[in-house]
């Protein structure tokens, strides 16, 4: 689903990580784990191509990002769930409208009212995001993914986020088990009490 062929990142003289080769299949949770400053946000920004690399290849669902046109790439984003530090969320609308807006835009409105069952965002609706708490409006971001029924998921330090972190690992097990979600987070150390979890500590590619 997702691979990196030799791929270099530098920022002017600064190397993030060199010659990286690796590979994530369908289905997978992989964890992306390293210190302050060791290409772990960088690394998701170039799976969905908001960062280009310095050299070297990014493939997602198969397809190189670097020989595809910007309306193929846009297509190949509506598969791919993203949560980075902002949750890419609207503050000054409801919770009702924002997901209403977002469904209605991509066209999947069928899987809406089942996001917010599993989210427990009923009595959260009619409230304004700039009045959620952290964890709330993390599990806002987290609906819109499950409503998209995306079958990619890039997670940007969730459990700085939420509050309840079993919940959080519960929540990514369902995710993947039941959704059949692929899902790659980053984390400064190691989650545990998940299965299967495969984990690529960029520290060892960076500096």
């Amino acid at each position: 689903m997702i691979e990196f062929v030799d791929v270099s990142k530098f920022y002017n003289d600064k190397r993030v990580f060199e010659g990286l080769n690796f590979y994530i299949r369908e289905g997978q949770i992989v964890q992306i784990s390293g210190g302050f400053a060791c290409g772990k946000t960088t690394l998701l920004k170039l799976i969905c191509r908001m960062e280009k690399p310095t050299s070297g290849d990014v493939k997602i669902f198969g397809e190189p990002l670097s020989r595809i046109k910007y309306s193929r790439l846009m297509h190949l984003r509506r598969h791919i769930g993203v949560v980075f530090d902002d949750f890419g969320l609207i503050e000054n609308l409801s919770v009702k409208a924002y997901l209403h807006l977002v469904t209605k835009l991509l066209k999947r409105k069928q899987y809406l009212e089942e996001a917010i069952d599993f989210f427990g965002l009923k009595n959260l609706l009619n409230t304004k995001i700039f009045n959620l708490s952290l964890s709330e409006k993390y599990r806002l971001a987290l609906a819109r993914i499950l409503a998209l029924r995306v079958p990619l998921v890039l997670l940007d330090e969730p459990f700085s986020y939420y509050k309840n972190k079993q919940e959080l690992i519960s929540i990514l097990k369902k995710l993947n088990n039941d959704y059949k979600m692929t899902i790659v987070f980053t984390s400064f150390s190691p989650i545990e009490y998940i299965d299967n979890l495969d984990i690529f500590n960029t520290c060892n590619v960076g500096e």
